[in-house]
């Protein structure tokens, strides 16, 4: 467990903690834990001053190694390293804990489960000596610590938009991009995922996500999550981009990370809402002089029925493992066509369900793709010749074109 080391400040979980295991938990990632992203690709994962900070209270035990926090949040811009250190965190706590650990990776949808999922496998996949202590199932979306009896141990991807969760018994939730879970049946789930480990000692959730635009904070549960811990926990502010609040009734710990200013190019200000080293004020400045460019795209927000956009207004729509998702295709088809200028055409990716198809595709497509392609041909488009894509294990690829005017 982590101790105060001389002539450094006290770690803020010192202030009430017994323990804390974010000393181990920086060391195995320095030592097991090698990256395969951009610039970091073949480094170690060396923890920033930050995420130390967040993970020696996420960590923090009390007494008879009770934990602190059955809820941490962290809410962080992007870029920031959310993914890394919470992948690697999964992986850590499924080696670990004792008995049986019951990881769940969860987000809005399963691409964005699959994220956090594809990060742990990427760390078992760099270092040979995680690959003899578990087992990568891909298709079934685990990863099973090996040796343990039953194969119980294991990381579990999961979506929320997938229906009912009941049946788990976690020791551990992750959940990823929280702002995004605004529908009913995510609610449902999210309580499902974080009433689930009943039967546990000491059950964790972990939520990472970015603020989301307002309307999202407004219906969605991150924006009630962290309003009514910043009304009724304690509160600590120690910079303008970070507020802390503890709520040790309901034993809720939120990190919120979030600028003092709506302007981009008020880099000093945004830098303190993105504690990342690697996130310079330079790097700020790029990415605001890149929002420059942006008078020209148009954002246009649809619905479940229509694109909302003007009739004949584009040449082509990309629709990329959304389709299965469309709960009225009809209307919605109807709207691209009128949408798509004359000959415009739909390029369709999604999930291919059929009965070699793993699982997880059987479970989550609504449908063959062959009932999508009569819906295309009932709304007024033509299937166009098109080639499949390798590197595009579970879906297919379909090119339509709009008929008639």
């Amino acid at each position: 467990m982590a101790t105060q080391q001389d002539g450094a400040a006290p770690a803020r979980w010192e202030a009430y903690a017994e323990a804390s295991g974010v000393e181990h938990f920086a060391w195995w990632c320095r030592e097991f834990v090698v990256q395969s992203v951009d610039d970091f690709a073949g480094a170690p994962l060396e923890l920033e001053e930050f995420q130390l900070e967040v993970m020696g209270e996420a960590m923090a035990v009390l007494d008879e190694g009770r934990p602190a926090w059955r809820s941490v949040v962290l809410v962080v811009p992007r870029k920031n390293g959310k993914t890394a250190l919470l992948a690697a965190y999964a992986l850590y706590r499924l080696l670990h804990d004792d008995g049986a650990p019951e990881i769940l990776l969860a987000a809005a949808s399963s691409k964005q489960a699959g994220r956090l999922f594809d990060g742990a496998v990427g760390y078992v996949r760099s270092n040979p000596e995680l690959e003899r202590l578990v087992v990568v199932r891909e298709h079934e979306g685990e990863i099973v610590r090996i040796g343990d009896v039953g194969l119980r141990a294991k990381i579990i991807r999961v979506a929320s938009d997938a229906g009912t969760v009941h049946g788990f018994n976690p020791s551990l939730v992750i959940c990823d991009e929280l702002h995004a879970w605004t529908k009913p049946l995510q609610r449902k789930v999210w309580a499902g995922l974080t009433t689930g480990g009943g039967a546990r000692r000491a059950p964790q959730t972990f939520t990472i996500t970015t603020a989301g635009e307002a309307q999202e904070r407004e219906l969605g549960i991150l924006g009630r999550l962290v309003d009514r811990n910043e009304r009724s926990g304690v509160v600590e502010r120690p910079s303008d981009g970070l507020t802390i609040s503890r709520q040790p009734r309901s034993r809720t710990l939120v990190y919120n990370y979030s600028a003092p200013t709506t302007d981009p190019a008020d880099t000093a200000a945004m830098k303190l809402a993105n504690p990342a080293s690697w996130i310079t004020e330079e790097f700020l400045a790029e990415q605001a002089e890149k929002r420059g460019h942006a008078a020209i795209v148009k954002p246009v927000r649809g619905g479940h029925e229509a694109t909302n956009l003007p009739e004949g207004s584009v040449d082509v729509v990309f629709v990329c493992d959304a389709y299965h998702h469309f709960e009225k295709p009809g209307p919605m088809l109807a709207s691209i066509h009128k949408a798509l200028r004359p000959s415009g055409r739909v390029v369709l990716i999604d999930f291919d369900k059929h009965d070699k198809a793993s699982e997880f595709v059987k479970g989550h497509a609504r449908a063959e793709k062959e009932v999508y392609f009569r819906e295309f041909t009932e709304a007024g488009f033509r299937r166009r010749p098109s080639t499949g894509l390798p590197e595009l294990k579970e879906n297919f690829v379909a090119v339509f074109e709009k008929v008639g005017p």
